[in-house]
């Protein structure tokens, strides 16, 4: 099974346990051309949104995670 990283295509995605992830009112989602991240509480409407190209993001990701930005 792929990771929600390496799901590029929309039938890799369909394939996923997920492809949304909640936690501490902010959720994220993801699809083949971007991830988005809201902050939205349950039963109300979003307060933030932001997508993100995957490109950008994995890169974001991989320096969050290793310090790398290369």
């Amino acid at each position: 099974m792929k990771t929600p990283m390496e799901a590029k295509t929309f039938n890799d995605i369909c394939s996923l346990k997920r492809d949304n992830l909640t936690a501490g009112g902010y959720w994220i989602i993801l699809n083949e051309l971007g991830i988005t991240i809201c902050k939205q509480n349950p039963g109300e409407e979003p307060t933030q949104e932001i997508t993100i190209p995957r490109k950008s993001f994995n890169r974001m990701v991989k320096w969050y995670t290793t310090g790398k930005t290369k």
